[in-house]
């Protein structure tokens, strides 16, 4: 349970080690799937114990997962964040999911930044991407925040269901009849890596691509 930080800590690296043991792989790829659309409540009605679980599920715990996946052996890693439209679209209710969401892209985004060897003094600490520093380098490690679309899954069911608004529950609904096969999505992005043409970080959706996985838009 990745919403129990610190407690998943030691269980994620030694899970991690128990993989990775006495291999070196040649490209290593972690997906990171964790979210909850829950609770569906307006931002300024939110209890603080509900947005720290949410917020702990998408964003702390895939922080530590990131860290046990830093050690292991491989020539190159590659870490998908699965994310949503709603990291960058407010949607009604739904505050807190986009909340976490926009934290998730940012700090998988910033997960390939490197600590500046030549700092001003002691006390500032630059961050600079890892592409600046040659195509060379930012190819051992690449990130990318990956919008699957409106797909047939549980969240969509719950939408369409316990949205709070029956304007919105319609909405979701019709939404639901018109999803995206996670078969499809899945494709699409497993075409995304193998192109390998993505900006470091960037957030790519679902209808950003075309059948082939090429960015078109």
């Amino acid at each position: 349970d990745l919403s129990t930080v610190p407690e998943c800590s030691n269980t994620l690296r030694e899970a991690i080690e128990t993989i990775g043991f006495g291999q070196t792989f040649n490209n290593a790829i972690l997906v990171n799937n964790a979210g909850i659309i829950k609770p569906l409540t307006p931002v300024l009605q939110i209890e603080p114990v509900d947005f720290i679980k949410s917020f702990s599920l998408s964003v702390l715990g895939p922080l530590e997962l990131l860290k046990a996946f830093n050690t292991v052996n491989s020539q190159k890693k590659t870490v998908v964040n699965i994310s949503s439209i709603m990291a960058l679209t407010p949607m009604d209710s739904c505050g807190v999911y986009c909340s976490v969401k926009a934290a998730s892209d940012a700090m998988h985004r910033y997960s390939q930044c490197i600590p500046f060897p030549n700092s001003c003094n002691e006390h500032s600490h630059f961050l600079v991407p890892r592409r600046s520093l040659g195509k060379e380098e930012s190819e051992t490690y690449r990130v990318v925040n990956y919008s699957p679309g409106p797909m047939a899954t549980d969240m969509l069911t719950e939408l369409s269901t316990d949205h709070p608004d029956t304007y919105e529950r319609s909405r979701w609904g019709e939404a639901q009849q018109a999803a995206i096969r996670p078969e499809n999505s899945a494709r699409k992005l497993m075409y995304l890596l193998e192109r390998n043409e993505y900006k470091d970080g960037a957030h790519i959706d679902f209808y950003d691509l075309d059948e082939d996985g090429e960015i078109i838009r």
